[in-house]
């Protein structure tokens, strides 16, 4: 799993490269929308579920925890799904935690959970963790806050268990 909390304006062929490359290799790319709150996504996101990677890849916006679209978020047809992406905690200098936003910190919630199910099971399809992420999301279309991005936010925000209870749901004998 590669998780690329990164994007641009415009397409970077070596990016497309190195993201085709790994998709080959039934490697899954979760990527980030950007955070310009605009109706588009950048780059590798806007091509997540394009071309090579197809299946492998997943776009990502972001929502604060109650599952309403962050301010900063962009948002399009193409969101593949959602996640938290607010005063998410994380690793500073000198052994402290500070609070970021942005969809970057979106991408490795996804990219955990897929860690997690791949964890617990290595020979996971790429195209099946993917169906069932977007399968099991919690639809956010309900919400107040997100009636004017209807069908610009995914399938909805991730949801952790219901993903991993979904993609190990197999018969251990089928493993």
């Amino acid at each position: 799993v590669i998780n690329l909390s990164l994007g641009s304006a415009a397409r970077s062929n070596v990016v497309q490269q190195a993201v085709a490359r790994a998709a080959r290799k039934n490697v899954l790319v979760v990527s980030s929308g950007g955070n310009e709150n605009r109706p588009a996504l950048t780059y590798p996101a806007a091509d997540a579920d394009k071309g090579s990677a197809g299946e492998r890849g997943v776009s990502v916006a972001s929502v604060d925890v109650t599952g309403v679209k962050s301010s900063f978020s962009n948002y399009a047809r193409d969101v593949e799904l959602s996640a938290p992406g607010e005063r998410v905690l994380g690793a500073y200098p000198d052994g402290q935690a500070a609070a970021w936003s942005g969809t970057s910190m979106s991408v490795p919630l996804l990219a955990g959970a897929l860690a997690l199910a791949l964890a617990q099971d290595p020979e996971l399809a790429p195209s099946d963790l993917t169906g069932a992420m977007l399968d099991t999301a919690r639809d956010l279309s309900a919400l107040p806050g997100n009636r004017a991005y209807a069908g610009m936010l995914g399938s909805g925000a991730l949801d952790v268990d219901a993903f991993l209870k979904r993609s190990l749901a197999r018969p251990a004998a089928s493993r």
